[in-house]
Formats: structure tokens, C-alpha cells, sequence
């Protein structure tokens, strides 16, 4: 396991160096170092797309040519930075971002919080019933075929997915380090960035430079930002770049920001690609936004540099949205398999009431053991105080004692982005039908809007040493109260001791919340051999929601043929001799529909009824014992 963890924190250092050497190209024209970092991570990670596109392009996409893309990639960086003469003009915010004592205490706290994701990432999988199903499953495909281009004929796995950027996230771990166990650390670098980012936008909004970095890690130690970190989906990326995005659209749209609107824009439409590629739920505010910004362009000075760099916005943006383009190549539909909005007004009152009550949700104290999912987590111990801060606030405004500090946004430009996000979040309550584990789609508006209210009392002239005090004590008790009852949760998260994880294999850990899964095949149908497969041909009828990870094997090493078509399986069965033929049911209510099956030249070895979800096993006859 050390030699795991080092190769895995020496790929997470190289990534942070081409994000380092990114900055650093930047720094001259764009002096807010927090806001380089970011953009410059957004571009950094859309080149990593890329590399992983071209590389699925030839099947090259393996471990070595990963590391010589990684290599290489930095290379180009440092003789470009090389080239630099002038030193970088910071400003003095980014100073006292980093000598406050305040910001200090956060980047100690955040750092804590980091080690422990870490470290979780090295022993636990994503063991949501998602992950399972679809998300690691999915993950296994790509490293597997050796390419993104994986199309299998099932609705279950749609291999172009709405978690896209999200999991090559941790793919991109998992083929750097070349151990499945790395594509945990996927969204561990993504809680990190998460943290500057939310940070580098309370900015925005006007706290206070030594308030900053406890501002954002007040929000990313809430239980939702925190059960996202826990899996390999594509919702924390997409919360995340939402936040960032909107930051650079703020700045391109603000008067005394007008020399960088040129980076402004590039960073914005590169962060907007990434959201708008993990999840589709930011698809109407991205959209409507991005052609503000594309009208911006028109007006800037010195076009010609603009559009340029204008086209390379537009450019990234592709690359962190090839899914689309990869569905339309091969289904003919750039939304092929994605659930269709199902208006109502009903949906409207549910959304609401659902997000009032998972948001202040703090139940996982009183959950019982493994019962508690972490794509329900909601704001935990931050709703109430912030709804009393937002009380405070208004009290605040009434006695009208306002600082001449404020946004200097041109104020029809700000409210059209403001009015954006309100068709947005009208959008999805409108189309949503509310689901327990629905606050995780209203996230990226409901985080952005918690940031404005954290920040709207800084306008206001009240600041004294004793409530600053006071307010970085509330703010320490309720990141700490976030982090251990969400830390100390069995489920999900922690599915099994940290003793017993070190213990398992990398199938037991796959599955560790579900180890029937694993056992009933590898000791209890022993006739299927499974843990002794090598590069088999496995046959599965995958309906949604039914299993198939176990049968890819511990190494992702046995070749897996989905169909969702009863005569497909049979006709397929039947022109192929196949190791392993299986039908997976998710409910049991569909057991005597399959029950009567039979494969010509196969016996049915299993039916393992007593176990979820249900599979029946065929075996070719001259295997059979």
C-alpha cells in the first residue's frame, strides 16, 4: 500500500505542477493568483480530456502512454515558463489571504480535512448503489477496451454518461497510477479545488481577505460536498466549475476588471464546459450565460487577440463536453439516454419542501448503522446558522449602515446573470420530480446563494474585534460538527472498519456495503469459476439498476458484452460460445418472466435467488462438471 500511495501522490504532484506552470503563464496578465490557479485548473484538466480522447482515439489509453502524456505535458509548460522574464505583480489581497491568522487556521483545517479524504481514498471505494451499477462499471469499460469509445446496446450503461468529466477524473488516477483503488482519489482533488474555489468566490462578494478561506471551508465541509468526495460521480465537479464559472463571469462583467475580460472569458467558458459535461442540470443557466459572453467579445478592444482567445474558449469547451458529441457520432442524438424533463407543478411544491428538509437535515446522527447515503446529504449543521446570518442580514440592511465598498458590476449585466440563474433553478424545480437524493442537482445554485449571504453582512460597517472573534469561533464548531458526524457515519463512506478495508481485496472493497455480491459468486458458485477468469467472454442481459461489476473480475481483466434485449442475449448466446452467459434482474418481481430461459448449448448453473440482485448463471455444456 505505500508504494500505492506514493505513485498516487506523485501523479496528483505532477498534475499540480502543470497546474502550477498553467498559473504561472498567466500571473503577468492576470494578477489574482487565487483566480489563476483556478482557471488555470480548468484548462489543465480540459488538456487532460483531450489527451485521453486522442488517446482512446488509437486504443492507446493505458498507463505508459498516460505517464509520457503526463511528462511530456509539463515539459511543454516549463520551456514556456522558462521563456518568462518578468516577475508576477501580485495584489495585495493575495497576501493577506495567506499571513492572516485566520487564513492560516483555515488552511490547517483544510488540509486536515484533505489527509483524511486522502487517506480514506487508499482503502474505500465509491460503494454508493450508483457506483456499482453504473459509475465504476463504466470505469472498468474504458480501462479495459483501452479507450473512451466503449458503445454498449443497454440503457442501464450508457457509456457517454452524465458523470463524464467527473469519472475521467478518476480515470485519469486510475491509469496514471495503475491501480483501480486511485479512482477514489478522483474527487479528492476536486473537494480541494472546491475549497479555493468557493473561497476565491466569497471574495467576489466581498468578505474580507482574512475571512476567505474560512468562508470556503465552512461550505465544503457540509455534508453534501463532503458525501460527494466520497464517490467517483460527476456532481461535485459539477457544483464546483458551476461556482468558478460563475466567479469569471462576475469578473468579465465588472468595470475595473475590463484589461483581463479576454483570460476572463477563456476561464469561464472552460469551467461552464466542465460543469455543463459532468452534469446536464446546469445546461439552461450555462447556456443562456455563455451567449452573454460571447456578445461581450463583440465590444472588447484589440478583436483580433480576443477571438482567439474567444475560439480557444470555445474550444475547451468542446473538449469538456465530448460527450454530447460522442453520443450524436454514435446514436445520432447529442442527449441520447438522458432522462427526459417531466414538467409539473407539483414538482415545484415537492422540490421546495424537499430542500428545506434535506437541507437541514442532520438525521445521520441519528441513523442507524449503514442506512445513511451520502447522496442524501443536505447542509447538516450550516442550515440553521446561515438562515439566522440571512435573518442578521436584513436586520443589517433595515438600519441602512453601508460601506462604499461593493461590487463594482455594471449593474444591468449583473442582474441579467442573476435573472439567468433564476430560470436555471426555476428549470429544475419545475422538471424535477423530487427524489431523496435530489439536493445534490440544486446544489451549485443553492452553494452560490449560501455564499452571498455568508458575504452580505461584510458590506455593512459593523466589523469589531470581538464579533470577528466570535465569528471565527461559530464558524470552527460548526466546519467540526460537519466533518466528524459526517466522518464517523458507517454506511456509504465507511462501509467496513478501516482494519478489516486493509484486509480486503479489490472486489471485497467494491462491494463492501454489498458483499453478497462478490461471495455468492466466488464461493458459493464455484461451478463459475469466476475468481479464475483471465480475459473471458462474459455475456450479460443488463437491465437498469442490476449489477455487473463482480463480473468483470479484480483486475477489470474479463471482456463484458452488455444487451438489454431478451432476444438479443439468446441470439448472441447462441452465435457465440461464451465462458460465462448471465441475466441480471434488479427486483425479484421480474424472476418468473426470465425463470423458464434456456440457452441452447449452455446449462444453468445458479439462479441465486435468495440474494439482490438476482442472477441466473448459464455455463457452455462442455464446462459442466
Amino acid at each position: 500500500m505505500s508504494q500505492f500511495a506514493s505513485i498516487l501522490l506523485l501523479v496528483f504532484f505532477l498534475k499540480l505542477l502543470s497546474v502550477g506552470l498553467t498559473t504561472r503563464l498567466f500571473l503577468n496578465r492576470y494578477s489574482d493568483l487565487l483566480g489563476s490557479i483556478l482557471g488555470a485548473w480548468s484548462i489543465t484538466e480540459c488538456i487532460y480530456i483531450l489527451l485521453m480522447l486522442i488517446l482512446s482515439s488509437f486504443t492507446m489509453l493505458t498507463t505508459f502512454y498516460m505517464w509520457i502524456g503526463l511528462i511530456f505535458f509539463n515539459f511543454i509548460l516549463l520551456i514556456f515558463c522558462m521563456r518568462i522574464k518578468e516577475s508576477p505583480q501580485l495584489k495585495l489581497s493575495n497576501y493577506k489571504l495567506l499571513m492572516s491568522t485566520n487564513g492560516l487556521i483555515a488552511i490547517v483545517g483544510a488540509v486536515t480535512i484533505f489527509l483524511i479524504l486522502t487517506y480514506r481514498s487508499l482503502y474505500y471505494y465509491d460503494n454508493t448503489w450508483d457506483a456499482i451499477t453504473y459509475g465504476l462499471t463504466r470505469i472498468e469499460f474504458y480501462a479495459h477496451y483501452h479507450t473512451l469509445f466503449v458503445s454498449q446496446p443497454t440503457q442501464a450503461i450508457n457509456i457517454f454518461s452524465n458523470e463524464w468529466n467527473g469519472e475521467l477524473n478518476s480515470l485519469f488516477y486510475l491509469l496514471c497510477v495503475g491501480n483501480e483503488q486511485a479512482s477514489s482519489f478522483g474527487n479528492v482533488e476536486i473537494w480541494l479545488l472546491s475549497f479555493l474555489g468557493y473561497s476565491w468566490l466569497s471574495g467576489l462578494f466581498g468578505i474580507p481577505a482574512r475571512f476567505r478561506f474560512f468562508s470556503g471551508l465552512l461550505l465544503t465541509s457540509t455534508p453534501v460536498i463532503l458525501g460527494l468526495t466520497a464517490t467517483i460521480k460527476g456532481d461535485l465537479l459539477a457544483v464546483t466549475c458551476f461556482a468558478i464559472g460563475l466567479g469569471f463571469t462576475f469578473r468579465a462583467l465588472a468595470k475595473e476588471d475590463s484589461q483581463n475580460n479576454s483570460l476572463n472569458l477563456l476561464f469561464a467558458y472552460a469551467s461552464f464546459g466542465l460543469a455543463m459535461g459532468a452534469k446536464i442540470i446546469v445546461l439552461p443557466f450555462v447556456g443562456l450565460t455563455l451567449s452573454l459572453l460571447f456578445f461581450i467579445v463583440i465590444f472588447l478592444p484589440n478583436k483580433k487577440s480576443n477571438w482567439l482567445i474567444f475560439l480557444g474558449g470555445i474550444f475547451l469547451f468542446g473538449i469538456a463536453n465530448s460527450r454530447y458529441f460522442l453520443n450524436y457520432f454514435v446514436f445520432g442524438d447529442f442527449f441520447k439516454h438522458l432522462e427526459s424533463p417531466a414538467p409539473s407543478f407539483n414538482n415545484i411544491i415537492g422540490n421546495l419542501n424537499g430542500i428545506i428538509k434535506s437541507g437541514s437535515s442532520i438525521s445521520f446522527l441519528f441513523s442507524p448503522p449503514k442506512k445513511y447515503y451520502v447522496l442524501k446529504y443536505g447542509l447538516g449543521f450550516l442550515a440553521v446558522p446561515i438562515a439566522l446570518w440571512f435573518i442578521y442580514s436584513l436586520w443589517l440592511k433595515s438600519t441602512r449602515i453601508e460601506t462604499p465598498k461593493k461590487l463594482h458590476l455594471q449593474n444591468y449585466r449583473y442582474w441579467i446573470v442573476i435573472f439567468f440563474m433564476g430560470i436555471g433553478f426555476s428549470y429544475l424545480l419545475i422538471n424535477l420530480p423530487w427524489r431523496p437524493w435530489s439536493f445534490r442537482y440544486f446544489a451549485p445554485y443553492l452553494l452560490v446563494l449560501v455564499t452571498f449571504i455568508i458575504a452580505w453582512p461584510f458590506r455593512f460597517k459593523t466589523s469589531n474585534y470581538h464579533r470577528n472573534r466570535l465569528l471565527v469561533i461559530c464558524t470552527v464548531v460548526i466546519i467540526m460538527a460537519n466533518c466528524i458526524f459526517t466522518f464517523l457515519q458507517a454506511g456509504e463512506m465507511f462501509p467496513v472498519p478501516y482494519t478489516t478495508a486493509k484486509n480486503q481485496s479489490e472486489m471485497e472493497r467494491k462491494v463492501a456495503l454489498h458483499p453478497a455480491l462478490w461471495t455468492n459468486l466466488n464461493n458459493n458458485l464455484k461451478e463459475a469459476n469466476l475468481a479464475n477468469m483471465h480475459h473471458s467472454n462474459i455475456l450479460l442481459f443488463n437491465k437498469i439498476g442490476s449489477a455487473v461489476l463482480p463480473f468483470f473480475g479484480e483486475k477489470h481483466q474479463n471482456n463484458i458484452e452488455l444487451v438489454d434485449s431478451l432476444r438479443s442475449f439468446i441470439e448472441k448466446a447462441s452465435a457465440k460460445k461464451y465462458s460465462l452467459a448471465v441475466i441480471t434482474i434488479s427486483t425479484r418481481q421480474f424472476i418468473k418472466e426470465f425463470d423458464t430461459v434456456k440457452l441452447p448449448g449452455y446449462i444453468r448453473i445458479s439462479s441465486t435467488s435468495s440474494s439482490f440482485p438476482h442472477w441466473m448463471l448459464f455455463v457452455p455444456n462442455d464446462e459442466k462438471k
